[in-house]
């Protein structure tokens, strides 16, 4: 992955290989799912929205996508992934599933050995807007539970648009959102899935990440 060379996220490790290669050190599998829909509309009725991306608040105050463990049950990532977008985003339209298709990338965390899928979606806009009123009604909306893998699931607690534009003072929009705090490798999912969306090309998602180290 070419971009991830200048990119600097050293506890996350690309993984090359066929889609089904794991490396032997792996200790679980998660994988997470970022949708977006393209958009003409204009904030302030000046600034260029280009996309609404969807991502999550956590318990914890981070962001990050959904999706989450794969469980024994799930015959493949994308049933896991599905999954948990049913549960977390109360969502089930098989025009919003995941699939094979929609596959862009993996990492492996260096500090706790999980292996790591992201899936990205273009949905029509209005498929996006439903999904923003479903997560209301998810079962797992607002709640925490326990799993045997770690302490807490963190579970969403409301959906979050990406500000794709930057504003005239040059911090404003995307370069401070990039200031939040992202769950585990979420910003580094954030910056490629925006790159495999082709939302921002890659001169201007440097130039937001120079101007979000100076803000």
């Amino acid at each position: 992955m070419i971009y991830f060379r200048v990119l600097e996220f050293p506890n996350y490790q690309p993984v090359e290989g066929s889609f089904e290669s794991t490396p032997d050190c792996v200790t679980n599998v998660a994988v997470h799912g970022m949708y977006y829909s393209l958009t003409d509309d204009l904030f302030l009725n000046q600034y260029e929205c280009k996309a609404r991306v969807m991502m999550q608040m956590r318990f914890d105050g981070c962001l990050g996508f959904p999706g989450g463990l794969i469980d024994p049950d799930d015959h493949t990532i994308e049933d896991g992934l599905n999954r948990e977008i049913m549960e977390e985003m109360g969502v089930g339209s098989p025009a919003l599933l995941f699939s094979p298709d929609d596959f862009a990338f993996k990492h492996l965390s260096t500090n706790t050995k999980h292996l790591l899928y992201f899936y990205v979606k273009r949905v029509p806009l209005e498929e996006y807007l439903f999904m923003e009123r479903c997560v209301l009604n998810a079962k797992e909306f607002g709640k925490e539970v326990l799993c045997e893998f770690s302490t807490t699931t963190p579970q969403t607690l409301g959906l979050i648009r990406v500000p794709c534009y930057t504003m005239d003072d040059g911090t404003k929009g995307l370069p401070t959102f990039f200031n939040n705090r992202f769950a585990g490798n979420a910003k580094l999912q954030l910056i490629l899935g925006l790159l495999k969306a082709e939302i921002l090309s890659f001169d201007e998602i440097m130039k937001v990440l120079q101007a979000s180290k100076n803000n």
